[in-house]
């Protein structure tokens, strides 16, 4: 591999994108930085073995850029090219495919209907309230609503009834104290740690100053369940989020990231997440 291009939207993942260019340069790789803003869909680029591609950025217009740059070519971080250009967006295809694959997700329906004996069937099915709703493609739990009555429950859906272009889940809550992430690069746990519950159910949005992680080697049970999802996604890297039933301690995989901010895991770990990134995907493009 020798030029690495990186769709980034210039702002929100811009620290990324730093990182990447920083551990590329170190081993000559070159760099082109594709911004959302002034990418031109008319120009005839083929990218190539030469080649590698990672978009830093969850921005819609990144992921219409990155699909149209892919092929079976062009070194990536997706091992299965045709996955990737799903219609149904983020986190709801994610559930479809784990649900299919007979992984531990958290028990969910889609959420597109406002039939009140529907949603009571969902809701008994469920396990009653609290339930969940999950906005697909909200980012560090928002989005993410926290559902206590059949009253609340029919409301909300009515609402979202009316958003056809947004999806939603129904889900089932699951009581925890920890938010498990796990970092997988090649079937590789490259860093694992866990978020733990403070005051907000929402892991991941506890103010800063409640936050509390514990890093260790998590069960095999925990590990080959964030190695499966990766496996059932298609991807080479991403960041595997897994909720454990504080009552029976049953894993329950939440979503996966990808591109997710390895940032904070390379601080927590001391590692170097996004040299190892390159790394792969220099060795990738020496086997083609």
């Amino acid at each position: 591999m020798k030029t690495l291009h990186v769709i980034t939207d210039s702002l929100t993942h811009c620290s990324i994108s730093k990182r990447l260019i920083e551990a590329a340069e170190k081993r000559n790789i070159i760099i082109n930085l594709i911004t959302t803003s002034n990418f031109d869909f008319s120009n005839e680029t083929k990218l190539g073995n030469d080649d590698g591609l990672y978009r830093a950025s969850c921005n819609r217009n990144a992921v219409l850029i990155e699909q149209h740059l892919l092929n079976d070519e062009v070194n990536s971080l997706y091992n299965d090219i045709p996955l990737q250009y799903t219609r149904v967006p983020g986190s709801l295809r994610d559930a479809i495919l784990f649900q299919k694959a007979g992984l531990s997700y958290i028990p969910s329906f889609p959420l597109v209907t406002n039939d009140r004996e529907i949603l009571k069937k969902y809701s008994e099915i469920l396990g009653n309230f609290p339930l969940v709703i999950k906005v697909s493609g909200s980012m560090r739990g928002l989005g993410t609503m926290r559902v206590d009555s059949f009253e609340s429950l029919h409301s909300i859906a009515d609402h979202l009834h009316n958003s056809p272009r947004t999806y939603y889940q129904l889900q089932k809550f699951i009581p925890h104290k920890m938010q498990v992430r796990l970092k997988i690069l090649n079937n590789e746990i490259l860093t694992s740690h866990a978020n733990l519950r403070t005051t907000d159910f929402r892991t991941n949005r506890s103010p800063k100053e409640e936050r509390e992680e514990l890093v260790e080697d998590f069960s095999p049970e925990i590990q080959e369940l964030g190695k499966e999802a990766m496996k059932v996604l298609g991807y080479e890297f991403g960041a595997v989020d897994i909720l454990v039933d504080e009552t029976t301690n049953k894993p329950y995989l939440a979503e996966v990231n990808m591109p997710c901010d390895f940032l904070y895991a390379e601080k927590l770990h001391d590692a170097d997440i996004a040299g190892a990134i390159i790394d792969f995907m220099i060795k990738k493009s020496e086997k083609k």
